[in-house]
């Protein structure tokens, strides 16, 4: 399983190169994603490739003109108190870019599935 992932993060790495050549921000966001969930399959911490793919995010909707972003958290019992306050605040783009407020890295979410943390708050 292991040479199986290394294969596929070889591949993701050589996509994100030609996205980053190209400044497709939608495709970066969507292999940091991949690459995200990979790790978290592995059972390592994966916000910080996860806080890339919403940076390429950002970066898509500031090329788009887009002036403010609203944080949108999940809304059930599995939300954790941290995200809860977060819900439903908006930044400016900048200030978005500037503090990254999702994935919000003092989520404690615990996903049945999952087995770990893993911040379901997404910006829009």
């Amino acid at each position: 399983m292991a040479k199986e992932n290394d294969k596929a993060w070889a591949i993701l790495q050589q996509q994100l190169m030609v996205a980053m050549k190209k400044s497709a921000w939608g495709e970066m966001a969507q292999i940091y994603l991949q690459q995200a969930t990979m790790v978290r399959k592995e059972g390592k911490e994966a916000k910080h490739i996860l806080a890339e793919g919403i940076r390429c995010e950002l970066m898509q909707m500031k090329s788009a003109r887009v002036d403010k972003v609203k944080v949108i958290g999940a809304r059930d019992e599995l939300v954790c108190p941290s995200c809860a306050i977060l819900s439903d605040k908006v930044f400016s783009l900048e200030e978005a870019l500037e503090k990254m407020p999702v994935p919000n890295m003092a989520c404690t979410s615990l996903l049945p599935r999952v087995g770990r943390n893993w911040c379901r708050c997404c910006i829009r």
